[in-house]
């Protein structure tokens, strides 16, 4: 069976998802959480977008994120997050021309595990989000919605004062969107981001 982008999708949220329930399951020695917020900014990288069946070509762009996560228990964290992605799509085909640059808004909730320890400054955390996007009316579309999907994985070094930086790594995807006449997908989108906590 050929590998479609949105199985690959599939298959590494899955995956995310796996490596998040083992850690939030080994919660022994669990250290006191604290409660996080930051910011995140960084690129994704090119992938695909596939408007009625035409795929064409999503071009890298930026990825900020603003974000909140709050101890759920155990190991696990639940939190929401605020990203604008830049969306540049080329599409051509004998029924279709558009290209177009926009901002995406993907508003989701968050849920990450935590591996390590506060008093040895880094601390690992996969996860994973579950988001609704939207894109204002553009050329020849009218404002158009979408299932988002992501999976990260963060590093973050945790200074005593509770402030701390972070690398952090993963994919997007749209796997559903458009609005009431025309079906988009979206990625999937390699992203890295730099930010901090505080």
């Amino acid at each position: 069976m050929k590998t479609t982008p949105t199985n690959r999708t599939i298959a590494l949220f899955a995956l995310m998802a796996l490596l998040f329930v083992v850690t939030g399951l080994h919660a022994d020695d669990t250290p006191d959480l604290e409660r996080f917020t930051g910011v995140k900014v960084g690129l994704n990288t090119a992938g695909d977008v596939k408007i009625e069946s035409v795929t064409g070509e999503q071009n890298s762009g930026y990825n900020l994120c603003l974000f909140a996560d709050f101890p759920a228990g155990g190991r696990l964290y639940y939190g929401s997050a605020i990203q604008v992605l830049r969306m540049r799509w080329s599409v051509h085909s004998d029924s279709l021309s558009y290209e177009e640059s926009e901002t995406l808004l993907d508003i989701g909730i968050t849920m990450k595990a935590y591996i390590g320890k506060p008093d040895r400054g880094l601390v690992l955390r996969p996860g994973f989000k579950i988001g609704y996007g939207t894109m204002r009316r553009r050329g020849t579309l009218n404002g158009t919605n979408y299932l988002t999907l992501q999976a990260m994985l963060e590093l973050m070094y945790l200074r005593p004062n509770a402030t701390g930086f972070l690398i952090d790594a993963g994919v997007w995807s749209a796997p559903s969107g458009g609005d009431s006449e025309v079906d988009i997908n979206v990625g999937p989108l390699a992203f890295i981001r730099i930010g901090m906590t505080f």
